[in-house]
């Protein structure tokens, strides 16, 4: 997780191409870890015995819920097709999100995001969220919030912390989209 902070980080302060220099940190981040993990027996990952490369990447990915921390949602478009949200989605949603009982500093997110370009705001918020969950768990304690305790239980707060509050925050935009103020707010700009 250090490593993978400390790469992203790195990353942020450039400003332009975080996004790739973000995947290529991550790769780095496995590629390291599973040097580290053949050397021990037994294996704790089988993604680390595909081999190199791509096919090691997309084990990784393969295994996790939402890999790109996407999910579908019901669009309130006119057509009412899906309409596929990703944590960047926090720059439109988020006056009505900070509505809601949220545990994570939604204001803090949009601050530090909102500002760069649209491809790059879901990345932003990996990494913030990346952030804040070592924060919190250097500190020894996940949160006072209890619907962040209880969303995300202490002994959840380690590798699976970014996880955990990215489900948190997707479950906001999930409930935002929702909401009958966006759906009238979108309906008027159309």
């Amino acid at each position: 997780m250090n490593r993978l902070e400390r790469g992203f980080n790195h990353c942020c302060k450039g400003l332009e191409n975080v996004l790739p220099c973000a995947e290529g940190k991550w790769r780095e981040v496995l590629d390291r870890f599973c040097e580290e993990e053949q050397k021990e027996r037994p294996h704790n990952s089988s993604c680390c015995d595909v081999g190199e490369g791509e096919d090691r990447y997309t084990c990784f990915s393969s295994l996790a819920p939402h890999p790109d921390y996407e999910q579908k949602l019901d669009s309130a478009s006119a057509s009412d097709a899906p309409q596929t949200h990703n944590l960047g989605h926090i720059c439109e949603t988020y006056k009505i999100i900070k509505n809601f009982p949220v545990a994570l500093p939604v204001q803090n997110l949009v601050d530090q995001c909102c500002s760069l370009p649209a491809d790059q705001r879901t990345a932003c918020v990996q990494i913030q969220l990346v952030m804040l969950s070592q924060t919190r768990c250097l500190e020894g304690k996940p949160s006072s919030s209890s619907v962040l305790q209880k969303s995300c239980p202490p002994s959840s707060f380690s590798q699976d912390s970014p996880m955990c509050l990215s489900r948190l925050l997707m479950n906001a935009i999930t409930k935002a989209t929702k909401s009958p103020h966006l759906r009238k707010r979108k309906f008027l700009l159309t």
